[in-house]
């Protein structure tokens, strides 16, 4: 087959009773692991996220094994057409085997989710957002952010996009050419859309929303937050960053070779640069070890939805302020469901029969802005840069070299 030699990390349970999702992994082909699931111990193997090799910026790919080029060339769409203006983080496969459903345990991710089943079923139990300081996170304690468009960060230094402010910051600033690109982000002629760029850059879209807007953004997506301290937040993460920039400015070597002006894959002072693996977006394995002795990731919930709604209340009694808004729902062979980042999710997976297996395909995107549209999703090109510089993707295809 095209991926029977990738090698994979698979996740492997103790026992059927077990959940997966931070399961130890064991490493091996593809092929030997699709044997595996017609055995007896079958169930007890799953394909799930897959570390990507990174550089110093980053993840060097936008995809895994058991996916290749081959694969995204002839079966797997690189980035499905109704995502044509959405800019990719990562692309998943997840494989299994259970005829009565392996589960996997109530999480949120940093990214938003276009999920594709391709074989059996996919059961979603889902929670939105604003749940966060309710489902007992083991993050709970380090949560800084929940903006409007659902995303919920554990560091101060993330936009509403995902990105560093601080590496954007220094891209407005002409680094990499951000200043050009952040003109380009505006329209002179809508006074909406000049409001637009500032607020989504800041991290602060509550001046642009309606008055039902406004009613949803205090009551249900910062659930208890502070809003009204923003301003002065924003103005003392201006004078940090500020102060971040002046520390890094003095530090540069003034040794540098001069970049050519004419060349826009120039790798010198362009936005790579500014992007390094220590700054990007939280990935879904965060563990919280820092502060604490707990190794579960910081977005993974402590709740367990297969115990009764009673005993959850008893042991956790802030989630009986919610789970009336527990909504329910399964994706068949052929169906899809775009999850907006943040949203929690416990996922039951059940096998075609016939078949003997479940395989889905999801797509993890940079999430776009409260006030983005389908056609400008970010308040800026920097997500679209990055990809262009670091993986060489234009609209999802590979860019093509040029000829000397």
């Amino acid at each position: 087959s095209k991926a029977g030699k990738e090698q994979i990390f698979a996740e492997v349970r103790q026992s059927m009773d077990d959940k997966f999702g931070i399961a130890k992994k064991e490493q091996m082909e593809f092929g030997n692991f699709l044997d595996l699931l017609s055995t007896k111990q079958g169930g007890n193997y799953y394909l799930t996220v897959q570390e990507i090799e990174c550089n110093e910026y980053g993840p060097n790919k936008l995809y895994a094994s058991p996916l290749n080029e081959a694969l995204l060339q002839d079966d797997i769409p690189m980035k499905p057409s109704i995502l044509s203006y959405l800019e990719l983080h990562q692309i998943n496969c997840w494989m299994g085997h259970s005829e009565t459903g392996s589960s996997s345990k109530l999480h949120h991710d940093y990214h938003d989710n276009l999920y594709v089943v391709i074989r059996g079923q996919k059961q979603f139990a889902l929670f939105p957002p604003k749940c966060v300081h309710s489902l007992y996170v083991h993050g709970e304690d380090e949560i800084c952010n929940v903006f409007q468009n659902g995303l919920i960060t554990y560091d101060a230094d993330y936009r509403e996009d995902g990105a560093n402010q601080l590496n954007v910051r220094q891209w407005y600033d002409g680094s990499g050419g951000g200043a050009e690109e952040h003109k380009d982000c505006t329209d002179d002629d809508e006074e909406e859309q000049n409001e637009f760029d500032e607020d989504a850059f800041n991290g602060d879209d509550s001046d642009d929303l309606d008055e039902e807007q406004k009613f949803k953004f205090d009551e249900d997506a910062f659930n208890g937050d502070d809003t009204d301290d923003l301003d002065e937040e924003q103005k003392f993460m201006d004078k940090v960053l500020d102060e971040k920039l002046k520390q890094m400015e003095g530090n540069e070597s003034n040794d540098d070779d001069d970049c050519d002006d004419g060349d826009e894959d120039d790798d010198c002072e362009d936005v790579l640069q500014l992007i390094r693996s220590d700054q990007q977006p939280p990935s879904k394995r965060q563990k919280v070890e820092t502060k604490t002795t707990r190794t579960e990731p910081v977005s993974f919930s402590r709740v367990d939805l297969n115990e009764d709604d009673d005993i959850l209340q008893q042991t956790f009694p802030k989630y009986a302020e919610i789970a009336k808004l527990k909504q329910e729902l399964t994706i068949g062979e052929g169906e899809m469901l775009y999850l907006p980042c943040g949203w929690f999710h416990e996922v039951v997976s059940k096998s075609n029969a016939q078949l003997c297996s479940h395989l889905a395909v999801n797509y993890w995107l940079h999430p776009f802005v409260t006030n983005g549209t389908m056609q400008r999703p970010y308040c800026d090109s920097f997500w679209q840069d990055f990809n262009r510089k670091q993986h060489k993707q234009e609209n999802g295809k590979p860019k093509k070299e040029k000829k000397t």
